[in-house]
């Protein structure tokens, strides 16, 4: 669960005194079963729009992939952690429809060449 201290290098707007950005470490296990962090990013666009935007690098395959996504909050004064996880699960959305493209291509290629090899 995401707590206040877990949102790092904040941003607070001179004349508003507003936070418009952020950043959270986002916890994952790499390839070798050690703990990494993928830094991700909040920016606020407007009064209510944010921008979240999460750079990730597979070092065993040579991938890296850029994923950013803009959302809407509710409610302006909304507490950071809720702004937080409205995007990451905005974010989570986007991995997971593009996981399930990758998935019905790997299905695809397995029927185009079952029984050739």
């Amino acid at each position: 669960m995401l707590n206040t201290k877990d949102l790092i290098n904040r941003r607070n707007d001179n004349e508003s005194k507003e936070c418009v950005s952020f950043e959270y470490h986002l916890p994952v296990e790499n390839e070798r079963g050690m703990k990494t962090y993928i830094p991700v990013y909040f920016r606020k666009l407007a009064e209510k729009y944010w921008e979240i935007t999460m750079v990730s690098k597979k070092s065993n395959i040579g991938e890296l992939r850029a994923y950013s996504c803009e959302y809407i909050i509710p409610t302006n004064n909304m507490d950071l952690t809720m702004v937080a996880a409205i995007g990451l699960n905005n974010l989570r959305c986007l991995i997971a429809e593009e996981v399930q493209y990758k998935s019905m291509i790997d299905f695809c290629i397995g029927d185009s060449i079952s029984n050739m090899l």
